[in-house]
């Protein structure tokens, strides 16, 4: 029986039957609420922003469409709070000053107006049926109650805002209004004050944006995307150190057809930009492989990477393959990052900087200056090189101003070990001036050269510089002599001292420099008198210290080496020992040796065993040794003729008595004589007892 027959046949009661209805009920409820809640969350995920509970750029053109047939006159002004990022950074509760912010920027909105929060430090209000003298009197309003809300947000800083104004929009493309506000803040030519508004050059730049985004998927496939380089002088060495890579989109001919500054920042909003990024990483590692493998090894080729990159988790990895794949060192490549880059997405940019340069990748700031130079971001980021923007050399440094930002930036940055390229250098006179504050920087300018194909490149590096480096060294030496002079004719001409005035100052300070040296002088001597005595009493106490304690490790250490030293000098004298009782028993048998030599006969006899005299040439051919014991006759003999103590030494010794021949055979008979252990060297007094022998050896010769 299954469920459905058990169901039918079961006897329902009507009280069981609502029950059961109900439950179902409440579960399909349940279900639908749920689809909706998830549903909802999803959405306002995906429209709303999390940080301040208002519309993100999606959320507001959504908003915008929906809504379109109930705005009469509908005018988008975005709201550009330029020092955010910065303020947010140093601010307790980022998240909640963010959200106070849009609190404030809702207020006084009609209820089809709106709030969006189209990037980070920009907002975008929606208004309807406002004029320009409206909008603008609403753009201030706005500025002053976000910089009189100082309390509210906790901040002490005042906010710098820029509004840009877009009029009578039409609502049909909602994404592309949003786009023409965004782009009237950058582009348009109308500007009151800090009010940017809606003009034709804006529909021109977004028309020609058009014909960009049509034509580049086309002119990737062409290889229209070429690298150009421009080069990077050392003003230390005089010599080239390296070079950027910068995108060109040329046609056959290699003429423009569009700039950088036209086609850069639209890839950057589409994401194009990350294909094209490769595209000169690539040509970057080439181009670096190529002069490393010619001998140039200590060149440094930079590329500028957008900040689309940075989104992917694995962004240095795909650095690393590429640069592998190309057979270059990391350390060839430099990675140029914007100010803006970092300061926009800076948690997961910083990780970014440090996975690069543990990779062994150099990093640069790019356009350091040129938006919010925060000092922050250098402690916070360990960059390799900071380039200087070039907004600090546009008026050649004429200023005084300018001159001392440049110098304190210069030294900060040269105190923190940054390698400084100075960027957008382009006459000699900059140059001079950023030789006389120092000449540790790199110069990257039209001054020396404009970015040039990369095939060029290597024939710039034979470029030498000695002349202009050497002309430099000059000025700043002349510049610096001459400076302590013109500062202290600068103070006498705008003084409205008398003359008689300033020769008592000039006295008075003569007659201080005077006294100051007298004190320096006393100064000294009681120094020298203070560490003499110091060294006295150093030396009292020395006499009067008690001899330091040994440790116990010290005695240790002390009884090792002793015993050592007693180990090797007993090894050495059982060595002397054993080789003194060596040469004594070889002495000793040496002695016996010559004892037994002594007793020797030696006889020449032919075949006959007559006696015969030899001569030098006659040839020995069999020797023979015979042993003979000595009769009482002999041995009486031997007694008389060897007595070495009763001879004198001025007498000659008889020759030793010969062996009888009849004695021959007898030697014949006492072989087991010859099987004896050699007698040992008797004493002067026992040669009388023992019985001497007689060798003779018989040797026959023709």
């Amino acid at each position: 029986m299954n469920l459905f027959t058990f169901l039918a046949t079961f006897q329902w009661h009507p009280l069981q039957v609502i029950v059961l209805a109900a439950v179902a009920v409440i579960i399909l409820m349940a279900v639908v609420a749920f689809r909706f809640n998830y549903r909802t969350q999803m959405r306002s995920t995906y429209y709303m922003d999390t940080e301040c509970n208002v519309f993100n750029d999606k959320g507001l053109a959504k908003y915008l469409s929906d809504r379109k047939k109930k705005f009469e006159k509908p005018s988008l002004v975005i709201v550009d709070i330029r020092n955010l990022i910065i303020v947010s950074k140093h601010h307790n509760d980022p998240e909640r000053l963010i959200y106070d912010i849009s609190d404030i920027l809702l207020k006084g909105l009609s209820k089809i107006e709106t709030l969006g929060r189209v990037e980070y430090n920009r907002f975008c209000i929606v208004y309807d049926n406002k004029d320009k003298e409206q909008i603008k009197s609403l753009c201030k309003s706005i500025e002053e109650r976000i910089n009189n809300s100082k309390e509210t947000l906790k901040n002490d800083v005042d906010f710098i805002l820029r509004f840009g104004v877009y009029q009578n929009v039409d609502l049909e493309d909602t994404n592309f209004a949003i786009k023409n506000a965004l782009y009237t803040l950058v582009y348009s030519k109308d500007v009151d004050n800090n009010i940017y508004f809606y003009s034709n050059d804006v529909s021109e730049i977004l028309s020609k944006e058009k014909k960009i985004t049509e034509q580049m998927h086309a002119a990737l496939e062409q290889n229209r995307f070429v690298p150009y380089i421009q080069p990077k002088v050392s003003l230390k060495t005089g010599r080239v150190s390296g070079g950027e890579i910068l995108c060109r989109w040329v046609d056959d001919a290699q003429n423009p057809i569009f700039f950088p500054n036209e086609f850069i920042p639209l890839f950057e909003s589409n994401g194009f930009v990350k294909q094209v990024d490769m595209l000169m990483l690539e040509n970057a590692c080439r181009l670096a492989k190529t002069l490393v493998d010619r001998g140039h090894r200590n060149l440094v080729i930079s590329v500028n990477l957008s900040k689309a990159n940075f989104d992917s988790p694995d962004f240095a990895s795909k650095i690393e393959t590429i640069a592998n794949k190309v057979g270059v060192m990391p350390a060839n490549i430099e990675i140029e990052i914007t100010e803006t880059t970092i300061m926009n997405s800076y948690g997961y940019v910083s990780k970014c900087i440090m996975d690069l340069r543990q990779r062994g990748f150099k990093v640069a700031m790019d356009d350091f200056g040129k938006e919010y130079s925060s000092l922050g971001s250098l402690s916070d980021n360990p960059f390799d090189t900071i380039k200087l923007d070039g907004i600090f050399f546009r008026d050649n440094l004429s200023t005084e101003k300018t001159r001392g930002i440049v110098e304190d930036l210069i030294n900060m940055l040269s105190k923190l070990n940054y390698e400084i390229v100075c960027e957008g250098v382009e006459t000699k006179d900059t140059l001079s001036v950023i030789g006389r504050i120092t000449n540790d920087v790199v110069i990257q300018g039209y001054y020396f050269s404009k970015p040039i194909p990369i095939h060029q490149f290597e024939s710039f590096l034979n470029t030498n510089y000695d002349d202009l480096i050497a002309e430099i060294v000059v000025e700043k030496k002349e510049h610096e002599k001459a400076r302590p002079v013109a500062q202290a004719k600068a103070r006498i001409v705008d003084s409205d001292v008398p003359e008689s005035e300033l020769s008592d100052l000039q006295s008075q300070i003569k007659e201080m420099q005077k006294t100051i040296e007298d004190q320096k002088k006393l100064a000294y001597e009681q120094e020298i008198r203070f560490m003499r005595e110091q060294i006295e009493l150093l030396k009292n106490q020395k006499a009067e210290a008690p001899e330091p304690k040994e440790s116990e490790v010290e005695r240790l250490r002390r009884e090792l080496a002793e015993a050592k030293k007693a180990e090797e000098k007993r090894k050495k004298a059982k060595a002397e020992a054993l080789e003194v009782a060596r040469l004594r028993k070889e002495l000793e048998k040496l002695r016996a040796q010559a004892e037994e030599d002594e007793n020797v006969e030696i006889e020449y006899v032919d075949e006959d065993g007559n006696p015969v005299e030899i001569s030098p040439d006659d040839e020995i051919i069999e020797v023979e040794e015979i042993e003979v014991p000595a009769d009482e006759e002999a041995l009486e003999e031997v007694e008389e003729v060897e007595e070495p103590e009763a001879l004198d030494a001025t007498e000659e010794v008889e020759e030793p008595i010969e062996e009888p021949e009849a004695l021959e055979p007898e030697a014949e008979e006492a072989p087991q004589e010859e099987a004896l252990e050699p007698v040992e060297e008797p004493a002067q007094e026992e040669v009388q007892e023992e019985k001497p022998k007689k060798k003779t050896i018989k040797k026959k010769a023709e």
